[in-house]
């Protein structure tokens, strides 16, 4: 019992990692026979990571984000912007044409090598995630190694996660959430933990957003919204904020069932008890 309580959360995404990590296994062992499975389950991954960040905010720092669908578009469009420059040759993009340009726009550029994408990826959901904190992979391909690649992405976000909040970093997002002002007074910076706790939690978003645009294949503005971000949110209070021994097999039980309806299907889900979509 004892090690149960103490390493709860770690047997719990230990057991996942290795349910998921077999699923290809068995899509090749013919027991799976739908491709899409495992398409479902990367974009799954993807929402986890999401989750994690969110809950550093939230669950330990208390500050709510409704915003975070920004940066998980932000990251999605970036390599969305790299991976149809592959599909195209590094040429303008037929849509380009419909609007009349002949040349690649200098903002396209950095999107043509997959290390451009992926510092963008980073750079852009950093500056942006500042500014807000101090005022207030590979083309699409082998879907074996692409999911694999961001099954070890979530369990690298876990491992982050878990270290920053076990440690004095921690300690003090928990002390800011229960008494920022005496924290404050204890003589700590209070608004640079805030802040940093902000940008790590979009940068896991912007992540996130370029692993699931790999396995659902395009993004879209609804992606921006603020139904969506709320969705994100919900994914975190139905895992449970903070410490919690059933945290990670909860929350992404959760991310697999809401990703079969909707965002906007989610938005009553707040005021029931039980887990109930009409797609």
């Amino acid at each position: 019992m004892k090690l149960l309580k103490k390493q709860g959360m770690n047997l719990c995404l230990a057991v996942i990692v290795a349910v998921l990590a077999a699923m290809p296994l068995l899509l090749q062992s013919g027991v799976l026979t739908a491709s899409s499975t495992i398409l479902y389950l990367g974009k799954c991954i993807a929402f986890a990571i999401v989750a994690m960040g969110l809950d550093l905010i939230w669950g330990y720092t208390g500050i709510l984000s409704l915003g975070h669908g920004l940066y998980f578009a932000l990251g999605g469009y970036a390599m969305a912007m790299y991976l149809k420059l592959q599909a195209t040759g590094g040429s303008i993009t037929d849509f380009m044409h419909v609007g009349g340009l002949t040349e690649l726009p200098m903002i396209w550029k950095p999107f043509q090598t997959l290390l451009g994408a992926i510092i963008m990826l980073f750079v852009v959901p950093t500056v942006v995630s500042g500014l807000i904190g101090y005022f207030i992979f590979k083309k699409r391909g082998n879907i074996f190694l692409l999911f694999y690649g961001a099954l070890l992405l979530m369990v690298l976000t876990y491992v982050l996660c878990r270290f920053l909040t076990t440690h004095k970093f921690g300690k003090l997002l928990v002390a800011i959430r229960d008494g920022e002002n005496r924290t404050y007074f204890s003589g700590y910076q209070v608004s640079r933990y805030k802040t940093f706790a902000y940008v790590f939690s979009a940068i896991t978003a912007a992540v996130a957003g370029a692993v699931f645009v790999n396995f659902n294949g395009s993004i879209t503005p609804s992606q921006m919204t603020i139904s969506y971000s709320i969705t994100m949110v919900i994914w975190v209070a139905v895992g449970g904020r903070g410490p919690s021994s059933v945290r990670s097999s909860a929350r992404f039980s959760s991310i697999c069932v809401s990703t079969t309806c909707p965002p906007a299907d989610w938005l009553t889900y707040g005021s029931t008890s039980s887990v109930q979509c009409s797609c």
